[in-house]
């Protein structure tokens, strides 16, 4: 028998990586001013060198600086001068792929250990070419038995967190998304659909879309710090409450405790507190 995840098993490593791509992010801050600081950390090298050679003239000179620093320290300089939207950009993208993998992760779970979603009705409904599905690894069933309620619940239609909510529909874990989560999210997605698809600048769709962003077609999207603080905790309640959902499926003895579901909750208020935080200065650059 395939061994049975707790939900915490599953989504833990999913909220740990938002973690991580704070770090990420911090760590990518860090680098750029440290770029442009070369130069300066570059005379003082050749200052504490040259007060070496007076006591020892084994000590060289660092080498010079060349043209491959002026182009680093020229992209630093723009990119500090736009906000980093690089590597904003990066993370948003990396972000948004973070629920769409949980959301698979859980189906795949269900499919693989609880019959009860086997017996769906839709999932029942589902067709496709049997021979090839008798030839496949269990492993590979299970992906197509996922590719093909996708295709069925038609996932390109849904818009946001939309998608992750119809499959989670079908394996009775859909519930409800708080207004304020369930538009971070959206915003997060059209952000992230521009950035790959129209290489980081606005395009109709996301001007429609997201009206309150106040950009039009062509503009270069820029997301603020606090702005991409929104879209982690966005990301991080929604984990929060998958589990709660799942949690709630369980058997009692098999639940997680009361302290824990507090602690949950705890995080889910603190991430709508940022989100209504960063709701008050939606006007603007992303």
């Amino acid at each position: 028998m395939p061994e049975t995840l707790s939900p915490t098993q599953v989504i833990h490593p999913f909220y740990m990586a938002t973690q991580e791509l704070l770090d990420f992010v911090e760590v990518g801050l860090t680098g750029l001013g440290q770029t442009l600081s070369m130069r300066e950390m570059h005379a003082a090298l050749e200052r504490w060198t040259a007060l070496l050679k007076q006591h020892d003239p084994k000590w060289t000179d660092p080498p010079p600086l060349d043209s491959h620093t002026d182009r680093l320290e020229a992209f630093a300089k723009e990119q500090k001068s736009l906000g980093f939207p690089y590597l904003y950009h990066s993370a948003c993208v990396r972000l948004w792929s973070l629920p769409e993998a949980l959301v698979d992760e859980i189906a795949l779970q269900h499919l693989r250990t609880d019959s009860a979603s086997l017996s769906s009705d839709l999932l029942r409904s589902l067709k496709g070419a049997l021979l090839p599905f008798v030839e496949m690894s269990e492993e590979e069933r299970r992906d197509q038995l996922l590719d093909l309620l996708a295709q069925q619940l038609q996932l390109r239609r849904h818009s946001g967190i939309g998608a992750a909510e119809a499959i989670l529909g079908v394996l009775n874990l859909g519930g409800q998304v708080s207004e304020d989560v369930r538009r971070v999210l959206f915003e997060l997605a059209e952000v992230r659909n521009a950035i790959v698809h129209r290489n980081g600048r606005c395009d109709g769709r996301l001007a429609a879309a997201c009206p309150w962003l106040s950009m039009k077609s062509g503009d270069l999207i820029l997301v603020t710090h606090n702005r991409f603080g929104g879209y982690i905790s966005g990301v991080q309640w929604y984990f929060c409450e998958l589990t709660r959902r799942w949690d709630g499926k369980l058997p009692a003895d098999s639940r997680l405790s009361e302290g824990n579901i507090e602690t949950l909750e705890g995080i889910q208020r603190r991430c709508r507190e940022v989100i209504a935080a960063v709701a008050k200065g939606r006007e603007g650059a992303v």
